[in-house]
């Protein structure tokens, strides 16, 4: 049975193979990054602001300049010298609502200046109704924008999990087929920017974590002790480090955007989904060692039948909830999976902890995969639906290891009667009073684990911390989390060889449960359907690298401290 079920996982994402190949294509055709110094904001303000010089852009690794969406004269004076200057031509329409007169205008200067772009965002906007039934002219602009073969840049939120609001937007992406692309700026997180190096660094996530395409350069606050006087030449120097770092990492500055497949995967895609995490579960209660037939047979219908309900009646568009029922059920999975070996673990230490990562990370792998292809579409890249269910895709695996660990777990933990046994042999009030103390600390750990996610990350950072993601950003292609390295995998490492020990069955399952933030990292990286795939790869690959290093480190710590104890 188990075999069986297996293979019909390996069958599942075989056949899910042409959406995950629609969504890494349409990733690599979208490579290139646009550097655009937004005009409007270097004009002179104060004495620190000199006018921008268009003739030396190029030489800071800038290639476009964005304007206001007027066609006076000031501005048709602007548009040639900004084409007599070699540099691409960004119109920002802070609205959709215009007459007929001005998108012949538009439509007349997307042709003389050979204009590709534009950029549809109002930073004064405070209407969240991004769509605009009476606004009859979107089908104008709609138009346009397929005849001339334009792309649109939709502004990331605040809050980075979405796109600023204008009025009739929302009928544009769907009304062009999704002819967008994704811009930033700076001028939403100018809190937390003291330098420009601290600007380039901003600017760096944006583009290799949240595909970002469109870098808006703006000026930024700079520090009080900075001694610059020149506040253009530092914005320009920090856009051509920028500009450095970017081709560092294999991207293309000087090529221009490309559409990508807008095709949306058919419903029928959803089967192979279905059938796969319907297997998923019915493996992990198998390894969790559940054997009443009617649990089995329950919980398993109820994954389909729950499948069936929310796309059978809730439609595509919720394919959100496919990727979190992968990200709890193959972190589950992969944790039993392990459990079950370690009942007869590898008498080599080493072996024991290759196979163990070996399962940990193909489980998981295949949980990826089924990620992918539920969010693979331009939706999910382009950030037009965003994963919300964050909390519960790291909780609930992370509790399942426990319960698994201390309750179904034949080969470890106290069942029933060791539970009884335990409480008696120690007596019952010291029994509850240790087993509270537990509970407590491992509540306060996961809600630090919790609170410092880059979801939710309302704990202050410290600045050696900082500074050290700055160091992983600049070294690897993409930063590993450091939930991982600095935790999950040593608390692995620990796991494993004490447990070799018969350690205190609290402290294996506590180290346990930590190391199971290895397959919900994992596979939570690839649940942000904004962050490329190749990202997500470089930075699972990453992390085990130093996982590695910092589990052998902590392999060391065990080692020295059970020499002491003599245990």
């Amino acid at each position: 049975m188990r075999k069986a079920l297996w293979t019909l996982l390996i069958i599942s994402i075989i056949l899910l193979m042409p959406v995950i190949y629609l969504r890494v294509s349409n990733e690599i055709r979208n490579n290139s990054v646009i550097l655009a110094c937004n005009y409007q904001e270097f004009m002179p303000k104060n004495e620190n602001f000199d006018p921008i010089d268009l003739r030396i852009l190029k030489e800071y690794g800038i290639s476009a300049v964005i304007v206001k969406r007027n066609f006076d004269s000031t501005n048709t004076k602007l548009f040639e010298e900004i084409q007599n200057y070699g540099l691409k031509i960004i119109l920002n329409l802070d609205s959709l609502n215009h007459s007929d007169d001005y998108y012949k205008e538009l439509e007349y200067a997307v042709k003389k200046y050979n204009i590709r772009y534009l950029l549809v965002y109002n930073p004064k906007e405070e209407n969240h109704n991004t769509d605009l039934e009476q606004n009859t002219n979107i089908e104008k602009l709609t138009a346009l924008i397929d005849r001339n073969n334009l792309i649109f840049f939709v502004m990331e939120n605040r809050d980075q999990t979405g796109y600023m609001p204008v009025q009739g937007l929302e009928s544009l992406i769907v009304g062009t087929n999704y002819s967008l692309n994704r811009a930033f700026t700076v001028s939403h997180h100018n809190s937390k920017i003291s330098s420009g190096k601290d600007a380039a660094m901003m600017w760096l996530r944006a583009v290799v974590d949240r595909n970002i395409r469109l870098v808006c350069i703006e000026p930024f606050s700079l520090s009080k002790n900075d001694e610059t006087n020149n506040y253009t030449l530092e914005i320009l120097r920090t856009a051509k480090s920028l500009s450095k770092l970017l081709v560092e990492k294999g991207y293309s500055v000087d090529k221009p955007i490309e559409k990508v497949n807008t095709k949306i995967p058919n419903k029928y895609y959803n089967i192979p989904i279905i059938i796969n995490i319907a297997a998923a579960m019915a493996l992990f209660l198998d390894y969790s060692g559940v054997k009443r037939k009617w649990i089995y047979i329950f919980s398993v219908a109820v994954t389909v039948l729950s499948a069936l309900l929310i796309f059978g009646f809730i439609k595509p568009d919720n394919n959100i909830w496919s990727a979190f029922a992968a990200s709890v059920v193959y972190p589950s999975l992969s944790n039993a999976v392990l459990l079950k070996g370690m009942e007869r673990p590898n008498t080599r230490f080493v072996s024991l902890v290759v196979t163990s990562l070996l399962k940990i990370l193909a489980v998981n792998g295949m949980g990826v995969c089924v990620v992918i292809a539920s969010i693979g579409d331009i939706r999910y890249t382009m950030g037009l639906i965003d994963f919300d269910p964050v909390i519960a895709a790291f909780i609930i695996p992370f509790l399942m290891f426990y319960i698994n660990f201390l309750f179904v777990s034949q080969g470890q933990g106290p069942l029933y009667k060791k539970i009884i046994n335990r409480a008696k042999s120690i007596g019952v009030k010291r029994y509850i009073i240790s087993n509270f103390i537990y509970v407590f600390l491992c509540s306060v750990v996961i809600c630090i684990y919790l609170l410092r996610t880059g979801n939710f990350n309302v704990l202050p950072q410290f600045s050696a911390e900082l500074r050290m993601r700055e160091f992983l950003e600049l070294i690897f292609p993409a930063r590993p989390r450091t939930k991982e390295f600095a935790i999950a995998y040593p608390s692995l490492f620990a796991f494993l060889y004490l447990y070799k020990k018969d350690g205190n069955y609290k402290l294996l399952s506590f180290l346990g449960s930590l190391s199971s933030i290895i397959g919900i990292s994992v596979i939570n990286s690839f649940c942000h359907g904004f962050t490329p795939v190749l990202t997500s790869l470089n930075r699972t690959f990453s992390g085990l690298l130093l996982g590695i290093i910092t589990g052998l480190v902590s392999l060391a710590v065990c080692w020295f401290l059970c020499k002491i104890f003599k245990k």
